[in-house]
């Protein structure tokens, strides 16, 4: 008697199912948050955004760094920027890192994250913490060396500002936002060594005699003489969405690269709402985005 062994075949659709879902879940963005060990043992969190494609892709991409603002968190930047999608339409990694957490010594309660700006010991150790981070990432992803950035809000922006100076080996371009440049002279730094675009908000009694007055906003800041920019700037009056006065100032022969300024009269402190640019509406996330996409360092 004669045996037959008999083969179930799976239908060709079960494969090319399984392709499909296995390419859909390759190319979908991913957002996790992780835990990094420094060299020095300190234990710190960070967020990142995954544009999609990124595991399916093997091609280089840029990555931007944001520093969150003072006593919140990488979840609370990461929701305020809108950076996310953004990435996910230019394809681009976004890192939201933590800075150190602060204890209330009333109540021994968690205060939230800072982004110290002290000479001496916390800074080093943070801006090392960026270092080791940026190091692990490109270890990790295909992130482009040439092409990363940062950006920050108020506590972070000033951070931010730090690492356009301390980082300029690492960084092409950066974004301080809704802060000042006060804590660069604490470091030993005249100067960002990099292309930066700033988004501000003005008091609206800054100067005596506006709009006349808004010409000489840059040198009201000492920007002319902290970034070196000889040539007198580009300035535009733009507005936002809420009919505030914007000053757009576009310095192009600055010692280290280019420099945009946009100055939102008696805005508010943050992220800056939408920019009315001609007869177009643009996020400001998209003004940082186009800036600081436009840079490679060398």
């Amino acid at each position: 008697m004669k045996t037959h062994r008999i083969f179930h075949k799976k239908p060709w659709w079960t494969a090319i199912f399984f392709v499909v879902i296995c390419a859909a879940w390759l190319s979908w963005p991913k957002t996790a948050s992780y835990v990094f060990t420094t060299a020095k043992g300190q234990v710190r969190r960070y967020i990142v955004h995954e544009p999609p494609g990124a595991h399916l892709l093997p091609m280089k991409r840029p990555l931007v760094m944001v520093f969150h603002e003072g006593g919140k968190s990488p979840e609370y930047e990461m929701q305020k920027s809108g950076l996310n999608a953004v990435s996910d339409l230019q394809g681009f990694y976004v890192v939201y890192p933590e800075g150190t957490v602060v204890v209330n010594k009333a109540n021994g309660m968690d205060a939230g994250a800072e982004w110290f700006d002290d000479p001496c010991c916390a800074q080093e150790e943070q801006l090392q913490f960026v270092r080791e981070l940026l190091a692990y990432m490109m270890k990790t992803r295909n992130v482009d060396p040439k092409r990363v950035y940062a950006t920050g809000v108020s506590r972070g922006g000033e951070f931010t500002y730090t690492i356009g100076c301390r980082l300029s080996s690492l960084f092409a371009a950066i974004a301080p936002i809704s802060s000042t440049p006060t804590a660069l002279a604490q470091h030993a730094c005249s100067r960002v060594f990099m292309p930066m675009i700033t988004l501000r908000e003005i008091p609206k009694d800054a100067f005596a005699n506006p709009p006349k007055d808004f010409e000489s906003i840059f040198t009201y800041h000492d920007y002319d003489a902290e970034y070196e920019c000889p040539v007198p700037p580009k300035i535009s009056i733009l507005s936002n969405i809420d009919a505030k006065m914007v000053i757009e100032e576009k310095f192009s022969e600055c010692a280290y690269g280019e420099f945009n300024a946009y100055f939102i009269i008696d805005g508010r402190h943050g992220w800056p709402q939408d920019i009315i640019v001609g007869n177009r509406r643009v996020a400001a996330i998209w003004l940082v985005w186009r800036f600081l996409s436009s840079h490679r360092r060398s």
